[in-house]
Order: structure tokens, then C-alpha cells, then sequence
């Protein structure tokens, strides 16, 4: 017995962090999931800002259902203003037009600050805060780690949550 196909499904996905830090060509992504084929998909973005849409080639997952997904490159501006973007998808097994929408988070300006510093982690598991200053994009991290011998930065000698008895 075949596990059963999940029905069409509509995504839309943020520009990711470092691209809006980072003043790279930040991007919106809605993906179109849970086909049985992955041709006749169409998007449809409101507002497009004047850029293209580009389409992707469908994919297949690991359930043997196909994926789609349009990306509106050059979104950085508005979507730091705070616009709302929506895309619309369209495909042969919906019924009807699906439809996502999505808006950056106004509950604060990026990650945590610290005297005009952005604070960042590694992995969970052994975070080490760094930071990085937005005025200095050469020094794009600087460790908080306090100087070793000679004033020359230092590995941090913290003890690992996890593996405390």
C-alpha cells in the first residue's frame, strides 16, 4: 500500500537574514508542493516592484511528489518596509487558485543589539556569541571573547552545557 499523496500546498518563504544584512539581492520563495506532476504550475506575485519572477524546474521529494517554486528577486526595500507581498498559484490538480501572503516581523529590527551591534550565535549546542558591526563590513564578525597572551583573540574556554553531570 502506497502511503497517500498530501494535497497541493502553498509556501512563501522570507528573504533570508544574511541577505538583508548583507545587502544582497534578497529574495521572496513560494513553493508549490505535494503534486503528483510538477508541470503546469503557475505563479502570480502582488506587488512585483517591477521585477521577474523566475520560475524553478520541478523537484522531487523523497514522497514521490513533485515541488515548484517562483522566486521575486530584489525585494530588500519594501520588504524592510514592511509591505505585504502574496503569490498566487494556480496548477491542473487544485481545485482552486492557493494563495500566501507574508510580511516582516515588526516585533523588532533584526537580531538582538547590543550598543548598536548585532549579536549573532553559532549552533545551538555550543553558542558562542560574536558580533558585527554594521560600520565596519570588512570586519564583518568580531569575536567576544576577550584578548589572550599578547592582546591577540582567544578560543573561549566555556564549559559545554550539554555535557555537564
Amino acid at each position: 500500500v502506497l502511503p497517500a499523496r498530501p494535497s497541493p500546498s502553498l509556501s512563501l518563504h522570507p528573504p533570508a537574514l544574511e541577505d538583508l544584512l548583507l545587502g544582497s539581492n534578497a529574495s521572496l520563495t513560494c513553493t508549490l508542493s505535494g503534486l503528483k506532476s510538477g508541470e503546469g504550475a503557475s505563479f502570480t506575485w502582488t506587488p512585483t516592484g517591477g521585477k521577474t519572477a523566475v520560475q524553478g524546474s520541478p523537484k522531487r521529494d523523497s514522497c514521490g511528489c513533485y515541488s515548484v517554486s517562483s522566486v521575486l528577486p530584489g525585494c530588500a526595500d519594501p520588504w524592510n518596509s514592511g509591505q505585504t507581498f502574496s503569490c498566487s498559484a494556480t496548477h491542473p490538480e487544485s481545485k482552486s487558485s492557493l494563495t500566501a501572503t507574508i510580511k516582516k516581523d515588526t516585533g523588532g529590527p533584526g537580531p538582538p543589539r547590543v550598543g548598536g551591534w548585532a549579536l549573532h550565535t553559532e549552533a545551538p549546542s555550543r553558542a558562542r556569541p560574536s558580533l558585527s558591526s554594521p560600520a565596519h563590513p570588512s570586519q564583518r564578525e568580531t569575536e567576544a571573547r576577550g584578548p589572550g597572551p599578547g592582546g591577540a583573540l582567544r578560543p573561549a574556554q566555556t564549559p559545554d552545557p550539554l555535557s555537564a553531570p
